[in-house]
């Protein structure tokens, strides 16, 4: 009957693929909530830059591989 009730301690989430949107569409918000968060917030643009760049690669690679087939640029 007289049990203390232990806070709820709530782990900061490692990926924050919800802050990317808002981030584009209202940044002012988005920067602000994000320089008040107490973690690492670092990880999920840096998720987001290598998985573009790394398409960007493969898509050019493929594109260059198709003209150098085709005659149009040697390697």
């Amino acid at each position: 009957m007289n049990e203390a009730i232990a806070p709820t301690l709530e782990r900061p989430r490692r990926f924050h693929f919800d802050w990317l949107l808002p981030a584009l569409f209202r940044p002012r918000a988005a920067f602000s909530r994000i320089a008040q968060y107490a973690g690492d917030a670092w990880l999920t643009p840096l998720l987001v830059i290598t998985a573009v760049e790394l398409v960007r690669i493969f898509a050019v690679g493929a594109i260059r591989q198709a003209r150098a087939a085709m005659g149009q640029v040697q390697l």
